[in-house]
């Protein structure tokens, strides 16, 4: 805690941040998968279906990629107001 009574983020505890983010990210792009493989039961569909990657669809990649930034961006604005 620091002197105001408020959390302080510890340089420490970025590498853990960093290790939980990542398994957090691998978990969410294989349930991703696991709907994309049942499609048509009663499960949800997927988020972003696989199709969209595969063929000529495929340039859509640099799009998804590039909107990323833009996403954190347009958040991080929005709680500096």
């Amino acid at each position: 805690m620091g002197g105001t009574g408020t959390p302080v983020l510890l340089t420490a505890d970025i590498p853990a941040l960093i290790a939980v983010s990542g398994v957090l990210s691998c978990l969410f792009v294989w349930q991703q998968i696991y709907l994309d493989r049942h499609a048509g039961t009663s499960l949800p569909p997927p988020l972003t279906p696989r199709r969209l990657f595969s063929g000529a669809k495929g340039q859509l990649i640099p799009i998804y990629i590039s909107a990323i930034p833009l996403w954190i961006n347009v958040d991080v604005s929005a709680s500096d107001a």
